[in-house]
């Protein structure tokens, strides 16, 4: 599995990287069927831009929401070079409504 998890990882930056569309993940349930999740950093920086662009706002918004630039903000958003502090995340949970850290 853990390969599994490299290749997605590797996989979600390079659509990330060409600027493509992420795909959301499939709903299957299966015997043969695992959830893989990708490394932490890219889960987050993806988590961030779904949840952003799902309710229609810009990353000038978002950061000026957080106090921080938008090049601050758009590092959040690069699963290379993301790397929030925990108020930061705190934060963006409150303001998308949605828990990034669960328990």
């Amino acid at each position: 599995m853990s390969y599994a998890r490299e290749v997605l990882t590797l996989y979600l930056e390079s659509i990330d990287s060409r600027k493509l569309q992420i795909p959301h993940p499939s709903k299957r349930n299966g015997k043969n069927i695992h959830w893989i999740e990708p490394d932490k950093k890219v889960g987050f920086a993806i988590w961030l831009k779904i949840n952003r662009e799902e309710q229609g706002l810009s990353q000038t918004k978002i950061a000026n929401r957080l106090g921080v630039t938008q090049q601050a903000y758009q590092r959040f958003e690069n699963p290379r070079k993301t790397n929030p502090t925990l108020s930061q995340i705190v934060k963006l949970e409150n303001l998308f409504g949605r828990e990034i850290l669960k328990p």
